[in-house]
């Protein structure tokens, strides 16, 4: 009888243990993973981003408007603070929860 009880214990256990890391642990570190990698996703996206500004040129070709001087500074300054947009952000964390079957 004793036997029993240890082994019935011990499935028990088991089984909340197996709960508790498929529905507590992974999740929580999933989301972890996917924050981290969408924070440096955006990041370099923002980086990487140019002015999103257009004009027409004297030949009616459509060019990315370059930026200044100081226009460039600031969005250095901006970079090495780690900024970036939200929507990149959301973007990377959900695809990302959704790869990992979150």
């Amino acid at each position: 009888m004793n036997t029993n009880i240890k082994i019935i214990a011990g499935v028990i256990i088991l089984v909340f243990g197996s709960v508790f890391y498929w529905y507590s642990y992974r999740p929580s570190e999933i989301k972890k993973s996917c924050y981290k990698n969408a924070v440096s996703s955006a990041q370099m996206e923002f980086k990487n981003e140019g002015t999103g500004s257009f004009y027409r040129n004297e030949q009616g070709v459509l060019e990315e408007r370059k930026r200044t001087k100081s226009e460039e500074r600031v969005h250095s300054e901006r970079v090495s603070d780690g900024i970036y947009h939200t929507k990149d952000f959301d973007s990377y964390y959900a695809s990302c929860l959704k790869r990992e079957g979150l």
